[in-house]
């Protein structure tokens, strides 16, 4: 039968069959979906947990108490109880740490991921817990903060037992709510092995449970029921309590005296938990966001008025009242009893509320029924809340993942560092028991020999000196990690006492950690020498290791002893060959040096020479050393150095490479990468470019390198073609396992176009001319980009007061133009220890394929010399010049003290690469600017 309506009530019966529907669905069909699937519902909440605890798992280095997680958790277990005895947390949480190692293995993520399971599984029990407590609606609203909450996620990452102790205080909370008594019991045993504040939660419960009773009517029979399972923690823990209790009582004592904490006030301590409880730890750039804390504070005391309303349902009346009494005292007593603990044995820390933070989940539940009263009576204010708590969460776990926590004390890159340099028969040094945790769980497969400084050294001077000579003796090198905060005394007398006995390879700055590497001065017999520098400095005897050393991870130990003025003077020496240096040790200057000169990773085998350089701390200027009065430069050969390849071989990790990909070219070769000195220059200027080779197996035939620089047409604008190591060490001499750093110079020509150049290498065979290639078929590598700068040129001639117009070089390479001198007084007379300004102006007739220096001196009659200056020509290198154009060339020349009579003023140009000195067209070397008296 068909129906006839009115068209004009239409709309009106459509809007109340909508608003029929809305009233019959609105805030029931969430809700039923709730009641039909609670399984799935915890499900995805557990979930979303564990999504949130493994995001950014590896952000964060560890820090000092997660080193010491691990080195507990890496002991014999027996030595993790005695150890534990004298520390403020028991032994539990590393016990099961250390059967979860030996599970996974031991590792920085395999640790962390103990905690995120732990973090996850107390999930779903904190949901048990709350529908107890709380009531149904508001244990799902509170189950999903505790998922999201910062400080669980925090927790649930980090390496230590705050993870365990939630999920253990959840456990305890629940059997007490069900009448599990036993399994309370043991709970509450647990967590008492976990952490000592686990003592207040165990008070809290006795106290619900009792008033439970006495509320009741039958004291007694609570009594009676709880007697056995209370015994049982009690005979539990009896025995810890009697072997770690004094050995405790002592060692916060110290800890008290050294930390010297405030106490915090009534004022203090509740706010720092508010904000921790709703907040987690904010990074200081967060503070800011510390008052939206206020709003979990009040919709935790609206969760009162939520929780008193559920009392009231007669669903879950029973339930919920006989749970009110544990709630509170779950929350009250923890906070009460720490901060008497605080007043007497204050400890406050960054993040010290992380103590209590089993007491920070009746909190959840609170602000958690907080929202559906607030819903119940005001939807928007109630969506506002929820979304305002939402919002404040994930702005503090914005912080959470990309804010490093511990910056200055990250150990990553000195982990990376030694495992890419260590060698079988080093030692790590460790004071602290968190550095000996880092090495084990940051590099656990193979690292060096861990050494335990005795704390006795610190203060005793003659057993430092035998300890650390014994440990010289027997190890290769010494790693020594030196924690330069909190005092470091000790570090520092250490690191002399290892410095006066072996030999300083290097030390580096890694934020707050000092790295040394030290080896044994394993020298022969003083050798007596004179090398006289100026200023009066000598040096008198030198003593040098004449063994084959490794590559990579041998050290050259040099003895240099000096006489005359030190103060303000440093000393470099460094291992050169194939017109590269393979190896720096630089430190300041004294009576006796003691030099650990390393060998760095990727040096071919070979002959390679030790030159020793002096300069000046300040300036950086070396000191000129001289012969018979003539100064004959600034570095002195102070030995020859054979290097052999390591005894296994090295990880391509020792290597310094800032770009490219690693690839296989042919069967024998792989590229690791390169490191490029700069990616801007400008023309005529030398790119530094240094490749990194591994032999993948024995190459055995003679191969060429290439590096070139394409413009955007694929044309060579800049070339390098050489053996590799500039023949020093051919491609048929390499063997498997090889690392060589092969260092190039490519020469941009002086009138290229400026603009964008791809910077391309690779491998060929000289025989056939073909080209290796990588596996996807490619026949070079790509380095990157390059960008080359046009260099200013002037075209037109200064003015100068000594023409000269000299051409030097055959054919022509550049002319003297004249020169411009400043005299000191007169014009031509100059004393001893003055100054002469000197102005050349030079006129290339070409681009000088090689670098040139320029020199300027005071010459007499015999040749010897009164002044001198030598450096570069101008501000740009000689191999920028481009024909025709005006080079200003200033020079300062000082006359000797010693000069007296009639000089020839001189000037001239050499080859930087070979010192040949330029020509003129008679013959000469030098061009005569002037006659200079000196009286």
């Amino acid at each position: 039968m068909n129906r006839v309506v009115d068209s004009s009530a239409a709309p009106a019966l459509r809007a109340s069959r909508f608003l029929l529907w809305r009233h019959a669905t609105a805030g029931w069909v969430g809700r039923a979906s709730i009641r039909s699937s609670p399984r799935l519902c915890l499900l995805a909440l557990a979930s979303l947990a564990l999504v949130l605890r493994l995001s950014q798992l590896g952000l964060q280095p560890l820090w000092w108490d997660e080193g010491y997680s691990a080195y507990l958790a890496t002991e014999r277990p027996a030595h993790t109880v005695a150890l534990t005895s004298v520390d403020i947390h028991p032994p539990l949480y590393y016990l099961l740490l250390h059967a979860w190692f030996a599970l996974l293995g031991a590792g920085v993520t395999s640790a962390r991921l103990l905690s995120v399971v732990l973090g996850v599984a107390a999930v779903p029990l904190f949901w048990a817990v709350a529908r107890r407590l709380v009531g149904r609606r508001a244990a799902w609203v509170a189950t999903a903060l505790f998922a999201v909450a910062p400080l669980h996620i925090y927790y649930s990452q980090e390496v230590r037992m705050y993870a365990l102790l939630t999920l253990l205080a959840l456990l305890a909370v629940w059997a007490v709510l069900t009448e599990r008594r036993w399994l309370a019991a043991l709970a509450l045993l647990a967590a008492l092995f976990t952490h000592y504040y686990a003592a207040f939660l165990l008070l809290a419960l006795a106290g619900a449970v009792l008033w439970r009773g006495w509320c009741q009517g039958r004291p007694g029979s609570a009594m009676r029921r709880w007697a056995g399972p209370v015994a049982l923690v009690a005979l539990g823990y009896l025995p810890w309590l009697l072997y770690a209790g004094p050995r405790l009582y002592r060692y916060v004592g110290g800890k008290l005296v050294i930390e010297a904490d405030a106490p915090m006030t009534p004022l203090q301590f509740p706010w720092r938990h508010l904000v921790a409880f709703s907040l987690g730890h904010l990074m200081p750039s967060q503070r800011w966001l510390a008052p939206a804390a206020l709003i979990f504070l009040a919709l935790a005391v609206l969760g009162v008025r939520e929780l008193k309303g559920t009392q009231e349902n007669s669903g879950e009346f029973r339930r919920v009242r006989a749970g009110s009494s544990v709630l509170w005292a779950w929350l009250v007593v923890p906070l009460v009893g720490a901060f008497l603990v605080n007043l007497v044995a204050p400890f406050t820390d960054a993040r010290i509320e992380r103590q209590l933070i089993f007491a920070d989940l009746p909190f959840e539940m609170l602000v958690g029924a907080g929202i559906p009263w607030l819903w119940s009576r005001r939807r928007v204010l109630g969506g506002m809340a929820l979304g305002a708590v939402l919002l404040a969460s994930t702005l503090s776990l914005v912080g959470f993942y990309t804010i490093p926590r511990y910056p200055d004390d990250d150990y990553r890159p000195i982990i990376a560092t030694v495992a890419a340099r260590q060698s079988p028969g080093d030692g790590w040094l460790a004071i602290y028991p968190w550095q000996i945790g880092y090495l084990r769980v940051y590099l656990p497969h193979r690292h060096p020999e861990i050494i335990s400084v005795p704390l006795a050294w610190a203060d005793n001077a003659s057993a430092r000196r035998m300890g650390v000579a014994d440990l010289l003796a027997t190890h290769q090198r010494l790693w020594f990690p030196a924690f330069q905060i909190k005092g470091r005394l000790f570090e520092g007398r250490l690191a002399a006492t290892l410095a006066g006995i072996g030999v300083p390879v290097w030390d580096d700055w890694f934020g707050n950690t000092r790295l040394w590497l030290m080896a044994p001065a394993t020298v022969g017999e003083f050798k007596t020498t004179r090398v006289v520098f100026e200023g009066g400095l000598q040096l008198t005897t030198l003593a040098i290791e004449d063994r084959p050393v490794a590559s990579g991870v041998g050290v050259v130990p040099i003895l240099l002893g000096f006489e005359g003025p030190t103060e303000g003077v440093r000393a470099s020496v460094q291992l050169s060959g194939a017109g590269s240096v393979w190896g720096e040790w630089d430190g300041p200057l004294a009576a006796l040096v003691r030099v650990g000169l390393p060998v760095d990773p990727g040096t071919p085998p070979g002959s390679y020479e030790a030159h020793l350089t002096v300069y000046r701390a300040g300036s950086g200027a070396p000191l000129e050393h001289l012969e018979t009065g003539t100064p004959a430069g600034t570095t002195v050969p102070i030995g020859l150095v054979v290097v052999e390849r390591p005894a296994s071989a090295l990880s391509p990790t020792a290597l310094p490479v800032t770009v490219g990909r690693p690839a296989a070219l042919g069967e024998t070769v792989r590229f690791v990468g390169a490191a490029i000195a700069t990616d801007s220059i400008q023309t005529g200027d030398d790119l530094p470019v240094t490749l990194f080779w591994q032999a993948a197996a024995d190459v055995g035939r003679d191969l060429r390198v290439f590096v070139q620089l394409l413009d955007d047409h694929g044309v060579v604008r800049g070339a390098s073609d050489i053996p590799p190591v500039g023949g020093h060490f051919p491609t048929s001499r390499w063997r498997r396992g090889d690392l060589i750093r092969d260092p190039h110079r490519l020469p941009v020509a002086a009138d290229a176009w400026p603009g964008r150049y791809r910077l391309i290498a690779g491998l060929y065979d000289p025989a056939t001319g073909m080209r290796l290639k990588t596996t996807n078929g490619a026949d070079h590598l790509e380095l990157g980009v390059v960008m080359v700068a046009a260099r200013p040129h002037v075209f037109e001639p200064p003015a100068v007061a000594l023409p000269a117009e000299v051409s030097l070089g055959s054919p022509g390479v550049a002319r003297l133009v004249g020169a411009t001198v400043e005299w000191p007084g007169p014009p031509g007379e100059a004393v001893p220890g003055s100054t002469l300004r000197v102005t050349l102006v030079w006129q290339p007739e070409q681009s000088p394929p090689t670098r040139l220096r320029a020199f300027v001196q005071l010459l007499d009659a015999a040749n010897q010399v009164g002044g001198l200056s030598d450096g570069p020509p101008g501000e740009a290198p000689s191999t920028a010049w481009l024909s025709g154009e005006y080079i200003t060339d200033h020079h300062t020349l000082a006359v000797r003290p010693e000069a007296h009579g009639r000089y020839r003023l001189i000037a001239g140009l050499y080859d930087l690469a070979t010192g040949a000195r330029l020509t003129t067209p008679d013959g000469a070397d030098f061009i005569v600017l002037g006659e200079v008296a000196v009286r």
